[in-house]
Formats: C-alpha cells, sequence, structure tokens
C-alpha cells in the first residue's frame, strides 16, 4: 500500500483482492488506518504488537472469546 504497486506475480483474482481491500485503507504520518463504515479510522497495529494487544484486551476486559475480544478491538 504505502507504494502503490503490486506485488510481482500475482493472478488477477489476488489482485482485485488487493485492491478492494486497500480501499479501506489510509496512510497518515506513517501510521496505517482502516477506514470503518462510519467513517472512523482505527489504527492498524504493525504484525509483531497484534497478538501482544489481542492477549491485553483479553485480560484486561474479562475473558471474553475470540470474537468479542476481536469487537473490542
Amino acid at each position: 500500500m504505502r507504494t502503490q504497486s503490486m506485488p510481482a506475480g500475482i493472478d488477477e483474482v489476488e489482485r482485485r483482492r488487493i485492491t478492494r481491500r486497500a480501499a479501506s485503507h489510509t496512510w497518515q504520518n506513517g501510521t496505517l488506518y482502516r477506514i470503518m463504515p462510519d467513517r472512523v479510522l482505527k489504527q492498524v497495529p504493525p504484525p509483531d504488537q497484534r497478538i501482544q494487544l489481542v492477549q491485553q484486551v483479553h485480560e484486561t476486559t474479562g475473558h471474553f472469546g475470540l470474537r468479542r475480544t476481536t469487537y473490542l478491538l
């Protein structure tokens, strides 16, 4: 997304999937955000921080299941 170019060697189906998903994301000041249906921006955490973030929310909000925990994020 940063370079606005597609990776080499992907097929047309994958190209369309990437394009469709990228439309709901934006970069601002070097940070990736997801544009929610209500136009609110949610920060997308870097991949190496995601597991820790999910565990932290799970512990602090009361041991809900996966669906509820990810909803809270």
